[in-house]
């Protein structure tokens, strides 16, 4: 006897709004994104208004364009949102100079001290 398999669906419509805020954070055109890709600027633009899914070959190709999961890419929230959020970090931190780094965190340190001491008041 055959096992009925289950179908497995995403929210196209949210994976493609994913990625045209990511693409957008990062200036890209479509056509840069789909050129970085390899795919044609139109099928990637079907894919950012959810009106066609994805490969895993253009998934994997994507996530790793944008430095984010697949899971994130297909899920959203459910993927490692906190993970991005670092990403985004540590991308902005790399531009820098070791000395301005430090000058960086020790300002993000502060900062997120004064909002933690905000927060215990109210």
């Amino acid at each position: 006897m055959q096992k009925k398999r289950e179908k497995l669906f995403y929210d196209r419509s949210a994976a493609g709004t994913r990625l045209k805020k990511w693409r957008l954070r990062y200036g890209w055109t479509r056509r840069e994104v789909a050129e970085r890709c390899g795919l044609t600027e139109k099928y990637y633009s079907d894919i950012e208004r959810g009106s066609c899914g994805m490969s895993v070959e253009t998934l994997i190709s994507l996530s790793k364009l944008y430095g984010f999961t697949m899971d994130y890419l297909i899920y959203g929230e459910k993927g490692e949102v906190n993970s991005d959020k670092k990403r985004l970090l540590l991308s902005g931190l790399s531009r820098l100079s070791p000395e301005k780094q430090d000058y960086c965190l020790q300002m993000l340190f502060l900062f997120m001290e004064r909002i933690t001491v905000e927060e215990e008041k109210q």
